[in-house]
Order: structure tokens, then sequence, then C-alpha cells
């Protein structure tokens, strides 16, 4: 069962989920500082990279990643544009999505974050 499902109830605005509605066309935003970033030495020193992976439980991402390179300045904003599911999947109610983004660092750092949206019409 998808994440989404498991919460009862209307989906409502509030600061923890936007309302938005179906199908419309919305951009996630990941803001890099660049102290998401350590310094590595050896045959490729300099900074490491930072892979962000990104996934929703309804609608859909133009793209499934980001990247983080070592010549890239900083801060640095990745731009992921999400389309909202349909209206023949949403209910009168409502459906929440969920967004989640997960940073790996080539060493087996990783960072979680989850992002909830209400879908109504």
């Amino acid at each position: 069962m998808a994440p989404s499902t498991l919460r009862t109830g209307p989906c409502v605005a509030g600061p923890s989920a936007p309302v938005v509605a179906p199908g419309t066309k919305h951009t996630f935003v990941l803001r890099f500082r660049g102290d998401e970033r350590e310094s590595v030495s050896g045959a490729t020193e300099g900074l490491e990279n930072v892979l962000a992976s990104h996934v929703v439980t309804a609608g859909k991402l133009k793209r499934q990643y980001s990247m983080f390179e070592p010549h890239d300045p900083v801060p640095k904003e990745a731009s992921i544009e999400w389309t909202a599911p349909p209206g023949d999947q949403v209910s009168a109610d409502g459906r929440l999505v969920e967004a989640y983004f997960v940073l790996r660092d080539g060493r087996g750092g990783a960072a979680f974050g989850r992002r909830t949206v209400c879908v109504r019409p």
C-alpha cells in the first residue's frame, strides 16, 4: 500500500500539505548550500559528487535524479517539474501525494526528506 493511502480523512490545506488542483504542473526545488559535500583525496582530489533521488507516490516527475557536482557553484538550485495526478485519480475529498528526496554521497552517507501535497478538485 502506498504511504499516501495510509492516512485517513480528506486532505486539507496547511503548512505541511499545500493544496493543488489535479493535472496541474508544479516545481520542487532542491537547494544545495555546499556543506552537503566533503573534500576527497587521492586520484580525484576535490569535492565529492552528491546525488539526489526524487520520487512521488502519484503524478509524474520530469526526472528522477539531480546531481550536485564538484565544479558546481554554491548555492545551486535543482528544479524538478511535477505534474499532479489527473482528476480521475483524485476523489472528491482529495488525494495526499508524498514526495521523497534522498541525498547520497560516494562514501555511504545519506539524508532523507519527505513532503506532502494535497491534490483536490
